[in-house]
């Protein structure tokens, strides 16, 4: 099981004017609990008498803090997917001018490093895709799946632009195909991720097959590059 001290929760602005005022690691205690709570039990079956028991609080000072238990959920999955954007704007900005399949390698072990630095967060956001337990519904979740794949996309018809990639592939179903390889690949890394050496073999061997298979897949055909 992962150590929740090395799982840091983000900190949240879904709070009210009191929250605000609270001071750094009592938000934090508050944080901690919730997450620990939503990641063990999902949105529908967590328990708020059971988060402000852990976070020593009492329920009347949780919605104090909060208006309610879906605004403080909905809070932390959209801080938590904030700090999954900042790390892939990161990856487009110091891989502009790589290969594609570099630049989807990286992507994937950034996915991979924050699973491994946030599981709980990361509980939370795959039992949200399996099961749509949220109060927001699947409208949202669709929505950032439908971001994650206009990103792919973009960088798709830059490389096919360059001449890296066949020209004569849908860079929008070719982004919802990668996108959804890359999702099960991080799916499997969090199922297993806590299994130590092997793991770690397991996560070079998958990365490498990964990029072989972009390179290959996505390769200008013979016919193409004669024209060219």
């Amino acid at each position: 099981m992962a150590n929740p001290t090395a799982d840091p929760t983000p900190a949240i602005s879904a709070g009210t004017p009191a929250w605000n005022l609270l001071p750094d690691p009592k938000q934090r205690q508050i944080l901690d609990a919730a997450v620990a709570e939503f990641a063990a039990r999902g949105y529908s079956r967590a328990s708020m008498n059971t988060l402000v028991k852990a976070a020593g609080i009492s329920k009347g000072s949780l919605f104090h803090y909060f208006r309610s238990k879906s605004d403080l959920f909905a809070g932390l999955v959209e801080a938590a997917y904030d700090q999954a954007k900042s790390r892939v704007r990161e990856v487009r900005d110091t891989t502009d001018g790589q290969p594609l399949p570099r630049r989807l390698e990286r992507l994937l072990e950034t996915g991979i490093d924050f699973i491994s630095a946030h599981p709980r967060l990361a509980r939370i956001y795959f039992h949200l895709l399996r099961s749509g337990d949220a109060p927001f519904g699947q409208r949202q979740l669709e929505e950032l799946r439908r971001h994650s794949r206009r990103f792919l996309q973009e960088l798709i018809e830059r490389a096919q632009a360059d001449g890296e990639v066949d020209r004569e592939l849908d860079a929008e179903r070719t982004a919802w195909l990668i996108d959804a390889m890359m999702e099960r690949l991080l799916a499997a890394w969090h199922e297993e991720h806590d299994r130590g050496p092997a793991a770690l073999e397991d996560r070079r061997a998958w990365i490498a097959a990964f990029r072989t298979f972009v390179e290959r897949g996505l390769a200008p055909s013979t016919r193409e590059a004669d024209r060219g």
